[in-house]
């Protein structure tokens, strides 16, 4: 079992308020979450979700969805839940993914560490952090393929897969019932 969180207190511009623009919540930002859960569990191929605009519905132009939850199936068979919100903390973005499994649980608490407290043959927990903000390299990395015209670690159909599953969500979210995510 998985469970993906993607928690922010944002408004975002009018552009970011406009569906046919961003995408709304789920495609512009909880992508990140579901990047890390397929990179955990594998590909994601069914979703059911619901979604609204609770927090920021009074703010001019807002048309995309501030609250969500997710159903999530996975091609192991194994099942999952995103959660993601813009009405969250003030001044604080958060994103993190637990996998459950019958060996141990694997906490990605932030993006620079990883917790797996191992519950077979004895408990203990390993804990590996990194003070290398690994955003700041991402980016790096990403311009200098752009810059240098050669490949990047994580090829571009991984991110069309992770489109592909974000798109789904937001049709189920909006009223179209359980989805089957193209499997590209």
């Amino acid at each position: 079992m998985a469970l993906g969180r993607y928690i922010c207190n944002f408004i975002g511009g009018p552009w970011w308020r406009d569906p046919a623009k961003s995408g709304g919540q789920i495609v512009e930002q909880s992508t990140h979450a579901v990047d890390l859960l397929r990179f955990l569990c594998g590909d994601i191929v069914r979703v059911s979700s619901e979604m609204d605009t609770r927090y920021w519905n009074e703010e001019e132009g807002m048309g995309v969805e501030d609250v969500s939850t997710t159903a999530l199936r996975f091609s192991s068979g194994a099942v999952g839940s995103m959660i993601a919100t813009t009405g969250g903390y003030p001044n604080r973005w958060m994103l993190d993914v637990s996998v459950f499994t019958k060996k141990a649980v694997i906490d990605i608490p932030e993006v620079n560490t990883i917790k797996i407290n191992w519950n077979r043959d004895g408990i203990r927990e390993e804990s590996h952090s990194t003070p290398t903000d690994l955003s700041l390299e991402e980016s790096r990395h990403f311009l200098g393929a752009i810059r240098d015209d050669t490949d990047t670690i994580t090829p571009i159909s991984e991110g069309a897969k992770s489109l592909a599953v974000t798109l789904a969500i937001r049709r189920s979210g909006l009223g179209e019932g359980p989805q089957d995510v193209p499997q590209l």
